[in-house]
């Protein structure tokens, strides 16, 4: 089930829960009702902002793909004989189920998307630092001050 229908059907749920419970006239099961709306939004707003479980990030990157297939465009067979995965993996693989990594990299590198991969884990010997260290940093330099006469430059007066 993904995200988009797993809010629809529990605000379908909710909703028709509210309006029931005020068509029956009981306003205190209206409420409780209304927030129970507010706090399974919070909680999926929470979810969302949270570290999701393997599972969610199986179903979510699954799906990623799939847009990323359809807008291709490819089709599921074409992409399987590209890519060498059985048409039946990638099918699979589209309803959120499990593939091996070795697949998993067969399908990305037949969409053009290999190169990302690094993006994933990122090199820990290339830190920000060492990149500052390649450039060099700047030596601080004191700044020099004018020497000016003090006595020529301050007069008392009306400003002439």
């Amino acid at each position: 089930m993904t995200n988009k229908y797993f809010k629809c059907n529990i605000l379908r749920l909710i909703k028709g829960l509210h309006y029931n419970h005020i068509m029956s006239g009981t306003t205190q099961a209206a409420k409780r009702s209304s927030t129970a709306l507010k706090i399974c939004l919070q909680k999926r707003e929470n979810m969302k902002n949270s570290i999701m479980s393997s599972k969610a990030n199986l179903i979510f990157l699954s799906e990623r793909l799939k847009n990323y297939r359809i807008g291709y465009p490819m089709t599921q067979k074409q992409l399987a004989e590209k890519s060498g995965v059985s048409l039946r993996s990638l099918q699979r693989f589209e309803n959120g189920e499990d593939i091996q990594v070795q697949n998993l990299l067969k399908i990305l590198k037949a969409l053009d998307l290999i190169d990302n991969i690094s993006v994933l884990v990122p090199d820990v010997t290339e830190g920000p630092s060492v990149y500052l260290m390649k450039e060099g940093l700047p030596k601080r330099v004191r700044l020099k001050k004018e020497k000016t006469n003090a006595k020529a430059a301050f007069q008392w007066g009306d400003g002439k």
